[in-house]
């Protein structure tokens, strides 16, 4: 269990004027994977699901222990450390808003020590922290109508706006077909299992699966249910994701989005085709396409 680093009081009224929202609850699903909720002061603006706002905690806020103090204990009290994360569950109403949060605690972000998550994670029910007024982002479902099929592909706390996604189209009657496609590494690196769990039972059209790569099966050679690691890259070349769906996604009438890790993504890059071992090869391969919000688009967030 991470240990908790007391650091001295966030004082100037600089920093802590900027303190807009308070923590309402905090679910830890793991001892490095929180679900954050949070009440903002007044309402955000520029909402739709799948978009992100940014979070901030001073400098000198507590934090997780982590082995090297990092940049952040050197800079000025009043700095401001921010990041964007993308919005899991969004609750507005005419004074604030509510919103959820999947986070992941990092220790090594590139070659430096992690300046924001360790001080996420040494949040309390009714600290302070700083959430952007408006969101952001156009990583949305533009387009897609009430009768297109939706696949959302992700990888870790990728999960966080396909869920917002996923719980707009269903309250919104969506009559296609959806399915949320989560790879971690085992089962318990998920946020929202009940939520996905209840939606399935509710509506007949919505799926949930989780690929992992690090439980018994995955690792155990002699394991009766033996099926090594399993990525959605690897799931989509084999079959394997088609026969877990009982429906093989067309470009014809399907919408598929990527988020997390840039490897299964695979993004184009200007100067070259993509990344032959991510998913927008697979995908275009199949007759799928960037840079459209019709049917047989392709849209990815990259977490890093």
């Amino acid at each position: 269990m991470p240990t908790l680093m007391k650091s001295r009081p966030a004082s100037p009224r600089r920093s802590q004027s900027k303190l807009n929202a308070t923590v309402t609850a905090i679910r830890k699903p793991t001892d490095e994977l929180m679900v954050l909720t949070v009440r903002t002061d007044e309402p955000i603006l520029n909402y739709t699901a799948g978009r992100s706002v940014g979070l901030g905690l001073p400098a000198n806020a507590p934090s997780i222990g982590v082995s090297t103090p990092g940049e952040a204990a050197t800079k000025p009290r009043s700095k401001m450390i921010r990041r964007s994360y993308s919005v899991s569950a969004f609750r507005p109403s005419q004074a604030d808003s509510e919103l959820e949060f999947l986070i992941a605690l990092v220790n090594h972000e590139s070659d430096e020590p992690p300046h924001l998550t360790p001080r996420l994670f040494a949040l309390e029910v009714n600290s302070r922290l700083f959430v952007s007024p408006k969101a952001f982002g156009r990583y949305t479902a533009e387009g897609v109508q009430p009768h297109h099929d939706v696949l959302l592909l992700g990888t870790g706390t990728g999960e966080a706006p396909h869920v917002a996604i996923a719980d707009a189209l269903l309250s919104a009657g969506h009559r296609g077909r959806v399915a949320v496609v989560t790879g971690v590494r085992t089962r318990g690196d998920v946020g929202y299992a009940k939520a996905h769990r209840d939606w399935e039972q509710v509506h007949s059209d919505y799926q949930y699966h989780v690929l992992t790569t690090r439980e018994p099966e995955n690792l155990e050679i002699a394991h009766p249910r033996f099926i090594g690691k399993e990525y959605l890259q690897s799931a989509w070349s084999s079959g394997r994701l088609f026969a877990k769906l009982d429906w093989t996604p067309s470009p014809a009438t399907t919408h598929v989005f990527l988020c997390g890790n840039p490897a299964m993504i695979g993004s184009p890059h200007p100067s070259r085709l993509p990344i032959k071992s991510g998913m927008v090869a697979r995908l275009q391969d199949a007759g799928f396409r960037i840079g459209t919000t019709e049917p047989g688009s392709i849209r990815f967030e990259r977490y890093w």
